[in-house]
């Protein structure tokens, strides 16, 4: 009887060796790329936590064809602000600040911080660096409002400093953080979806106020696939599970799979809106298609910059870094986010960025002639030696967000010196 018990635990013994070296030959072989426990467990806590912030909702209060995302009648869209925990009453992540509505005083400085994913993964270590300027700021206590929304790209952050003055917000510094979302979402997603360049992204299926039974069927599959992948990602990522790499690579076979369908239905959603693209636009020039993106982006500023002095604000502006232009020496582990994955193609991510970027650094002389305080942080890695590239769109490691978050802070502390 021992004995078969232990030929029966040889076999399992051998059974699970089997697969585990499988899986990871076949994870070698289809991926092109090595194995890491560290990237596969990165990407396990990413996926638990983005659970209820893809595509899901078509609800009756026709908030969102995204969970986490409302309509505002003048940005766009916004965080609900039913999430008093974290957003304010207009939707804003103002880190559970009733309203973004500050006004002047001698003991604060108040600072609004505008731009996409990239300044909100940025607000904690910006408010903790001006904070430490109590020597250029005597003593006064900084107060951030954030603004930084991901996905947002101009003009979101023109409108959202337009209707927070008009409503009577008053800011010492205005700081915008962006120029990524400015090219690849509204060149290429806007484009997927349908839209024209400069609406909001997704803006055709947020808008829908009478959702058709195909979109309400397509919007609960989309429900129940982010449902499943937030399930299998809590579940692999358990003791007995994390440590197998069958079972990763399993789960990151699976992940794949939900997130692809998920794409498939959301563009079928989109596609199933009323006709909210917006006025027409020839994607087909792609050349045409750059200098609007950063003509756009170059106007926004100018008339943010415009508005700022208007209201007694002062006004710094920050294009933000990326890994396609003034590349950095990469790591093991930036090697494993397949940084290059979506470089083919007139609408890739590499394609459009690397044609628009140096457009954009180019008219850093027409803002700054405008009187703005502009600064190109693009160029700021290139010596860098540890990891900074989080993932393999647009952004980084807590190492990364606090380099750009030292260049802003020591740039406002420059300027301020100065005059």
């Amino acid at each position: 009887m021992n004995r078969r018990l232990v030929l029966f635990a040889v076999r399992i013994g051998i059974a699970i060796v089997i697969l585990e070296l499988g899986a990871l030959g076949a994870y070698i072989v289809s991926r092109k790329q090595s194995f890491s426990y560290s990237e596969m467990w990165r990407r396990l806590e990413v996926a638990a936590r983005l659970e209820s912030q893809l595509p899901v909702s078509l609800s009756e209060q026709r908030r969102s064809e995204h969970q986490g995302r409302m309509l505002t009648p003048f940005y766009g869209w916004a965080r609900p602000s039913s999430d008093r925990k974290s957003v304010d009453e207009y939707g804003l992540p103002n880190g559970g600040r009733a309203s973004p509505i500050v006004k002047r005083s001698s003991s604060t400085i108040n600072v609004l911080f505008l731009g996409g994913s990239v300044a909100e993964q940025c607000v904690a270590e910006l408010a903790q660096g001006l904070s430490g300027l109590n020597h250029i700021f005597r003593n006064r206590q900084v107060v951030v409002v954030s603004a930084a929304i991901g996905g947002h790209k101009q003009p979101q952050q023109l409108y959202i400093l337009s209707y927070l003055a008009l409503m009577g917000a008053e800011f010492d510094i205005v700081i915008n953080l962006d120029g990524f979302n400015e090219v690849y979402v509204a060149g290429r997603d806007n484009r997927l979806y349908g839209s024209n360049p400069f609406y909001p992204v997704y803006w055709k299926a947020l808008a829908q106020s009478a959702p058709s039974a195909e979109v309400l069927k397509d919007g609960g599959v989309i429900a129940l696939l982010e449902s499943l992948d937030g399930f299998l990602a809590r579940l692999a990522s358990r003791p007995l599970f994390r440590h197998s790499i069958f079972s990763l690579v399993l789960w990151d076979t699976l992940h794949e799979l939900i997130t692809r369908k998920m794409t498939e239905k959301t563009i079928q959603v989109a596609s199933g809106a009323q006709d909210l693209s917006g006025p027409a636009f020839d994607y087909s020039n792609n050349e045409h298609l750059v200098r609007e993106l950063v003509r756009v982006w170059t106007d926004s500023s100018r008339q943010i910059g415009n508005l700022s002095k208007l209201y007694g604000f002062q006004y710094f502006h920050f294009l933000q870094p990326n890994h396609f232009i003034h590349t950095k020496k990469l790591t093991k582990e930036e090697e494993q986010l397949g940084l290059c994955a979506t470089c083919e193609g007139e609408t890739s991510m590499a394609n459009l960025v690397q044609k628009a970027f140096p457009m954009m650094s180019a008219n850093a002389q027409i803002l700054e002639q405008s009187g703005e305080n502009f600064k190109d942080l693009t160029p700021i890695f290139k010596d860098e030696a540890r990891r900074i590239y989080g993932d393999k769109t647009c952004h980084f490691t807590p190492d990364g967000n606090k380099l750009i978050v030292d260049q802003i802070v020591n740039f406002i502390a420059q300027r301020y010196k100065e005059s």
